[in-house]
């Protein structure tokens, strides 16, 4: 959703001409600009396709309560938020989420924290992702946590995928889609 000048309109009406025609795929939109998904979307759009999820990253809470508003308020079957990496703590009880029906408008919550050398890594707190997920749970929505903080694929493996004791490995339900 990107309006940076070396994307060109056609390529994106030949990217939602393919979207349209795989069905059978499903498509992950993922924008840290959802004020412009609006201007970007197909002219046949009406309630989304059911086969494109909309997302928006969300690193902490003062883009939770500028990002999420936005990406409730475009029509989608599916809406996700990208909690990655995780760089401070996010609450859906936040003032200023209040009327955007929080947490009950997203189908799916993605947590992870970030991979990047020592110098320049922003380590996720365990506090932050085992907030996420209870929120999550408490919400009934589906929660992904994805990876620890680390400085390279073989450590984020090593140190594996559970949060509190759990793997959270949920996606959303699409067959109502």
């Amino acid at each position: 959703f990107d309006n940076h000048k070396s994307i060109l309109p056609e390529w994106r009406r030949e990217l939602w001409l393919l979207i349209k025609r795989t069905p059978h795929l499903d498509w992950l939109l993922l924008t840290k600009r959802p004020q412009n998904m609006h201007k970007y979307l197909p002219e046949n759009w009406g309630n989304g396709y059911s086969n494109v999820w909309l997302g928006t990253t969300v690193e902490n809470q003062d883009e939770a309560d500028r990002r999420i508003p936005w990406l409730i308020n475009t029509p989608a079957k599916i809406r996700f938020l990208s909690c990655e990496p995780l760089l401070g703590p996010v609450s859906f009880s936040s003032p200023s989420l209040v009327l955007t029906d929080k947490l009950a408008s997203l189908d799916w919550v993605i947590c992870g924290g970030e991979n990047a050398p020592d110098s320049k890594r922003r380590d996720m707190k365990p506090a932050w992702a085992k907030s996420l997920a209870d929120q999550c749970v408490q919400a009934d929505v589906p929660f992904l946590f994805k990876q620890w903080s680390g400085r390279n694929q073989k450590e984020i493996k090593a140190k594996g995928r559970k949060l509190d004791g759990f793997v959270f490995n949920q996606y959303p339900e699409i067959a109502n889609v």
